[in-house]
């Protein structure tokens, strides 16, 4: 990987090194104060099960691939000053995590934000791919990729795994079909394909395989279960299509994802096409008709390409189901990939701009979902950030949609919720405040390191979480070497970690009042080993 030398990138994030473990000499002979705080935008990631009731919630060795325009543009490093490309394998994940940063004095307009997409794959798992949007606002912010275990699905998402051993030679001889249905709800499938007899299945290369024995993967995604839309693949929300040429914003009604081989080859192409049956939420808001969705609305669909851009397919009619009386539409499946059945809408010019009111002053960790006001309230866009009091978040919508912003002091939805807002269509920014104060010590550190050769602080993000739980949350972020978090307890137990060269620095602390002095509000660390800092430089 090429080395960027951008203002000694490099040298300000040894500083955090020496938290947590020792301190590496940058550079021999020469004494400065080194910050890294000129680095404006952040991206820590994390890779991690799409359940979020999942009993171990990160995949095993999970790798991600990066690309898109702004990693084309050499404009995506990792934290500790390494240059990304494409290639995959180029960036490196540890222990599920990474943090990305922008080029320092890349400008940002408000019109073109930079987008690029981290795809992820592990064993075990359906491989996804996350849009990355980052706005001249965005300090920092966190991404998950989820990653959906066939056998421990969120809610909202059902998946088959099915074989037929019809096939032969490349030709079914009789009919196939596969339901899909929610667990412990086997009478209403929410999918039903049929390969039909006689159907020939081809390559990605429009080749016939000549194989026998099929593998059949299915997975439905609802639209009433946000944890569903989170897990679709590129996400829903400033995507490219077929159809438009300006960025666009789903809302979703329903998607499949097909993964079919034969013989152990991938199938792409059939030679007719699948007949699919994909039942629809009578809850499902369309913006078209500005009411939820009934028999006899017409609903587009469109494709995921390998490319990334959501191909436009023929539209659908939702029709009764005879038999059970639910909303469902019939597709005609002709290449394998995710297809969704959902309603298009344009992006905003801007984004919506939701100004932050806290009645604390310190860093909080805030969770944004918003979600159209009516039906369901399906899931638009979801953004974690972390931000003081006057900052501001900016989300992009899509234009003539009424939505509904929720934000939460914490990493996602099972965190307290700070609001409900209502924003109408027409509204270009909203302000939130946060009412909720913490009763926890105000708890000042500073994290700078004196070593023989220099001096060091750091700005960036820092995970945390109890020793006794399984997910790493943002911590309070340091600024230049220092923080103020109102996250900890006193008499509790916290893991802290850094990732940083490949390497993840890791360090167990119990807060004790007895290492702390008081100063007015504040309690100051009186120590200089809470982060286990050395008081020499070794290499």
């Amino acid at each position: 990987m090429k080395k960027h030398n951008f203002h000694f990138i490099f040298l300000g994030l040894i500083g955090l090194i020496s938290l947590f473990s020792s301190c590496h000499k940058p550079f021999e002979g020469v004494s400065a104060i080194v910050s890294n705080s000129f680095i404006k935008q952040r991206i820590g990631v994390q890779v991690i099960d799409a359940n979020p009731k999942a009993t171990n919630p990160y995949p095993a060795n999970p790798s991600i691939t990066l690309s898109g325009d702004a990693v084309k543009k050499g404009l995506i490093y990792t934290g500790d000053g390494e240059a990304l490309t494409e290639t995959p394998g180029n960036a490196k994940l540890v222990n599920n995590a990474i943090t990305l940063a922008i080029k320092p004095n890349t400008i940002i307009s408000a019109s073109s934000p930079l987008k690029f997409t981290i795809q992820a794959s592990a064993a075990g798992y359906l491989t996804n791919a996350q849009d990355v949007v980052v706005r001249s606002a965005d300090s920092l912010q966190y991404v998950k990729v989820r990653l959906l275990k066939p056998s421990d699905l969120p809610a909202g998402v059902a998946n088959v795994a099915v074989k037929d051993n019809s096939v032969v030679n490349g030709v079914s001889s009789t009919n196939f079909v596969v339901n899909v249905a929610p667990p412990g709800n086997a009478s209403q499938p929410q999918v039903n394909v049929t390969f039909p007899a006689g159907t020939l299945f081809k390559d990605n290369l429009g080749a016939a395989i000549s194989k026998s024995s099929l593998a059949v993967n299915v997975t439905n995604f609802s639209s009433t279960s946000p944890d569903a839309g989170s897990a679709i693949t590129g996400g829903l929300n400033n995507i490219t299509t077929s159809a438009s040429s300006t960025p666009q914003s789903f809302i979703l009604a329903a998607a499949v994802d097909f993964n079919v081989n034969l013989g152990g080859v991938d199938v792409k192409s059939f030679s007719q096409p699948i007949p699919v049956e994909l039942f629809v939420s009578d809850k499902t808001y369309n913006p078209v008709t500005k009411a939820l969705l009934k028999e006899g609305d017409v609903i587009p669909v469109f494709s995921k390409s390998d490319g990334g851009i959501w191909l436009k397919e023929p539209s659908v009619t939702v029709i009764k189901d005879p038999v059970s009386g639910r909303l469902k539409t019939d597709l005609q499946v002709t290449h394998l990939s995710v297809w969704a059945e959902v309603f298009s809408q344009p992006m905003r010019d801007q984004p919506l701009t939701i100004n932050y009111i806290s009645t604390e002053k310190e860093y909080k960790t805030i969770y944004v979902r918003v979600v159209a006001s009516e039906g369901s309230q399906q899931l638009i866009q979801e953004k974690t950030v972390s931000i003081k009091d006057g900052d501001k978040i900016q989300i992009d919508v899509p234009s003539g949609i009424d939505v509904v912003v929720k934000a939460y002091e914490g990493s996602s939805a099972s965190a307290p919720l700070i609001t409900s807002t209502f924003v109408g269509a027409s509204s270009s920014s909203v302000s939130i405040t946060n009412n909720r104060t913490n009763s926890n010590p105000s708890l000042y550190f500073n994290l700078e390191t004196v070593c023989l050769n220099g001096t060091f602080r750091y700005t960036g993000p820092i995970d945390y979480k109890l020793s006794t739980d399984g997910v790493w949350e943002a911590f309070t972020p340091s600024t230049n070497g220092t923080l103020t978090t109102k996250l900890l307890e006193w008499n509790k137990t916290y893991d802290f970690r850094i990732i940083y060269k490949g390497t993840e620095f890791r360090r167990s602390r119990t807060v004790s009042q007895a290492e702390f002095t008081q100063s007015g509000a504040n309690w100051n660390f009186s120590k200089q080993s809470f982060f286990n800092a050395p008081t020499n430089c070794t290499q």
